[in-house]
Order: structure tokens, then C-alpha cells, then sequence
């Protein structure tokens, strides 16, 4: 399926602090046709993606590469790269969201604790819909840890990772299970699938303009792809 890729040349900036400038810095962008269940059916989908680079001096070793656009924002302020870093924190790999759209819009409100602590167990014979996707109970009531204890389950004691906290958060509001989304028939459990996030049609206009295609150069591709697609299904 199609790709489109583009590389934005950073300048030299001073990753290492030595306080000289002289670590090449890239950040390289796709956006590229994938194909993923979507309303019942395979159907293709347009993703977003972008990496930074950063090398040594004498541009023979990648010193840090990855996800660090966020270090780049603090060093870089060519227009280009603005663009793309605006569209980088909406849209990163938008065709792998883990919540649907009424959890991910619950996160915002959600913050770790680093120094959280939570209990979990399993429950043969209770696997309710506020199990998490391993199918353990998870809590951070150390009372209802306790009760856990007392009715005979083996309860374990951790500093609560980033997972088991966003899982308590999201089932004291209701939205573990989320029954306003159905997928593949059910009521749609937090991180239980890849979900594809749509990218607003006033954001792909920008990043169609930083790869220098139209919207008919997409819809052609489109085509293209559910051709494959269907003749691979059939």
C-alpha cells in the first residue's frame, strides 16, 4: 500500500551539552495506507507517523533516535517542524489507539502516581466486566484487598504501574467496559484491540501540504487498496 515519507533537516544542535552545536538532527514523517477491521470489514485507513535522529558529530553514529520529538521541540523552531510536531502529538500512529473514543477522552483527566500502590487477584468464577484484560480484579482500596485476602484469594502487592492505575481510573468511572462502543459485538474493554482514530479531514490538508500531494493522489490510492483488498477476499 502507499507510503509517502519525508525527511526534515534540523540543523546541528547541542544534544550532549557540551554547550557547541554540532549533533545532526533529523526527524523523519510518513503517512502511509494501512488496512485494519473497521465497521465489520477490512478496509484501508491513512496512518500518521514521525522519528527524530540524532547523530554524532561526525554523522557516523545514531547517538539517540526515536520518540524524542518532544527533546527536539525544546532546540528546534523551524516552521516545518513545528507542523510536524503539532500533528506528531495528535495523530502519532493513529491506528493504535487502545481506547475508544469516550476512554481516550477520559484520559486527559488521568495522572500517574509514581508512588501508587496496587493489589490484584484472580477470580475464576468472577470474571465481571471491571476485570482487566488478563482477566485479574485490580484496586488500590487496600480495605477491598483485604476482603479479597479473607475470602481466600492470593493477593499481590505492587507499586502500581501506569496500566493498573489508568485501569482503576477508568473503572471508577464506568468506562472499563465502555457499552456505548461495540466491537466485534461486545461492549469495547480498554486495550483489548488496536483501534483506528480517524484523522480530521482540516489535519490530513496539512499533512498532505508537507508531502506535496492532493486529496485526489489519496483517493486514488484508496482505491487502489480496497482493490487489493477485495480481490484478496475473494
Amino acid at each position: 500500500m502507499k507510503t509517502y515519507e519525508t525527511t526534515i533537516d534540523c540543523g546541528k544542535i547541542d544534544w550532549t551539552g557540551t554547550g557547541r552545536k554540532v549533533n545532526p538532527a533529523t526527524v523523519t514523517v510518513e503517512y502511509r495506507l494501512e488496512a485494519k477491521h473497521i465497521g465489520g470489514k477490512i478496509a484501508p485507513y491513512w496512518e500518521f507517523s514521525a522519528c527524530g535522529d540524532i547523530w554524532n558529530a561526525r554523522h557516523t553514529e545514531l547517538i539517540a533516535g526515536g520518540q524524542i520529538l518532544d527533546h527536539l521541540a525544546k532546540v528546534c523552531t523551524l516552521p516545518k517542524f513545528r507542523e510536524v510536531y503539532d500533528l506528531w502529538k495528535k495523530h502519532h500512529l493513529n491506528g493504535m489507539t487502545a481506547g475508544s473514543p469516550a476512554q481516550e477522552a477520559a484520559k486527559k483527566d488521568f495522572k500517574v502516581d509514581p508512588d501508587g500502590i496496587t493489589w490484584h487477584w484472580y477470580d475464576p468464577e468472577d470474571k465481571n466486566e471491571n476485570t482487566d484484560r488478563f482477566g485479574r480484579h485490580v484496586t488500590d482500596d487496600e480495605a477491598t484487598a483485604k476482603a479479597a485476602e479473607v475470602a481466600g484469594h492470593y493477593v499481590k502487592r505492587d507499586r502500581g504501574d501506569y496500566l493498573d492505575q489508568l485501569d482503576i481510573f477508568l473503572s471508577c468511572r464506568g468506562l472499563y467496559t465502555d457499552h456505548s462502543f461495540i466491537y466485534e459485538g461486545k461492549p469495547y474493554k480498554y486495550g483489548e484491540a488496536w483501534l483506528v482514530t480517524e484523522i480530521p479531514e482540516a489535519d490530513k490538508e496539512r499533512i498532505r501540504a508537507l508531502f506535496g500531494i492532493t486529496k485526489a493522489d489519496e483517493e486514488a490510492a484508496e482505491a487502489e487498496a480496497r482493490k487489493e483488498l477485495d480481490e484478496e477476499a475473494a
